[in-house]
């Protein structure tokens, strides 16, 4: 094999292990890459606490180890990350019409820290990952001169072949198919894969 080739493949085949890795992982809520900013105000803290504290110690939980905090966002949304931390959204607060909501709210992501779900949702996601990798393989074939039809002409171009052997019980057609259209898009734009 041409050295040239055979680092050309070696970079795809590492792009599309780390495509397969990416395939399923959770995406940072602000897709422009600005950081999240919190809202601090102890009137709010103050009531948050009240509502909660009975609900941390009948999950078993100690309510100084649970930390809520306030993400400044119009969205309805909460959820627990990194732990025994309960993210309330902005938007969340401001819609709810009752407190039995937002208690509501914040008992169900209590049931996620006292369940164990983040943990083991990650465990899950990393034991995916890696039978998703072991049960596919990528082929890449060297490129090469072939026939192709550009603007309804038969002319000269350079053609590589991608395959992809999958075991459909890890991973999915679809999910096959979106990971060879973006290795394609990576290999005819080579420059995107530098964004």
């Amino acid at each position: 094999m041409n050295p040239r080739n055979a680092t050309l493949t070696k970079r795809i085949i590492s792009l599309a292990l780390a495509m397969l890795i990416g395939i399923g992982c959770p995406r940072p809520a602000d897709a422009a890459g600005q950081a999240p900013i919190f809202i601090r105000d102890a009137e709010i803290e103050a009531i948050i606490a009240g509502y909660t504290a009975p609900l941390f110690t009948a999950a078993g939980l100690d309510p100084s180890a649970v930390r809520v905090y306030i993400v400044k966002d119009d969205t309805i949304n909460a959820f627990v990350a990194g732990g025994m931390n309960i993210f309330v959204f902005t938007g969340l607060l401001l819609r709810a019409e009752r407190p039995a909501q937002l208690i509501g709210v914040i008992a169900h992501e209590t049931g996620h820290i006292r369940g164990g779900h983040l943990a083991r949702r990650n465990d899950a996601l990393r034991a995916a990952t890696i039978e998703a990798i072991v049960a596919c393989i990528l082929g890449v074939g060297a490129a090469e001169p072939r026939p192709v039809v550009e603007d309804g002409q038969v002319v000269a171009g350079t053609v590589m072949t991608l395959t992809i052997s999958a075991d459909h019980r890890v991973l999915d057609g679809a999910t096959g198919a979106r990971l060879l259209a973006e290795v394609r898009r990576l290999l005819e734009e080579p420059a995107r894969m530098l964004l």
